[in-house]
């Protein structure tokens, strides 16, 4: 598939997440009275939680963990490679 050009799109179409935040917020510091608006928008976007969504996050990071990383014994003795992985 080829990749779209953001010249033949609608901007808002291509917006990433902080472009979409930077718009959001100029948009409501011009127009105060959106604000009620948004933040129902906001509130009804935060209250669909998807539990499919929520189990393949879990699912994906109980994958990566390799079997040393669930044997307790060696967490406690240091030698299990989640103390060894960066970043944690």
């Amino acid at each position: 598939m080829a990749a779209r050009s953001r010249t033949k799109l609608d901007c808002l179409d291509v917006l990433n997440g902080d472009e979409a935040s930077a718009v959001l917020r100029h948009l409501l510091s011009s127009h105060p009275e959106l604000i009620p608006d948004a933040r129902q928008a906001a509130n009804a976007l935060l209250a669909t939680v998807s539990f499919t969504d929520i189990a393949r996050s879990v699912f994906e990071a109980l994958f990566a963990l390799d079997l040393d990383d669930l044997d307790a014994d060696r967490v406690r003795r240091g030698t299990s490679s989640l103390q060894k992985r960066p970043g944690r």
